[in-house]
């Protein structure tokens, strides 16, 4: 079974954040966005290596923007992409306000 996880985050409507998870794609795994609300555009940043050990894991990072008002959520699930079942499932509660 997964280890599953849930987060809030506080947004501004048409502000960038940032979700930075731990990854190591030598071993296969990486983070995926299994669902997402269509008012949350995203997009995957370049992974961030930590220190120049070969096979060392660094960060993944995914940069989300609320189009508009409301409680978005946001589901990643990390994985290989061989594996039927994730190892890992982060869910994301974004609450976005303030401009439209």
């Amino acid at each position: 079974m997964a280890k599953a996880s849930e987060h809030r985050i506080e947004a501004e409507v048409g502000t960038a954040l940032t979700i930075s998870l731990p990854s190591n794609p030598t071993t296969g795994f990486s983070w995926q966005v299994e669902s997402t609300d269509p008012a949350l555009t995203y997009r995957e940043l370049p992974y961030r290596a930590r220190g120049g050990a070969l096979g060392a894991g660094g960060t993944q990072r995914f940069e989300v923007t609320p189009a508009r008002s409301g409680s978005f959520v946001m589901r990643l699930e990390l994985r290989r992409p061989w594996d039927r079942e994730p190892k890992e499932v982060r869910t994301y509660h974004i609450d976005a306000g303030g401009k439209e």
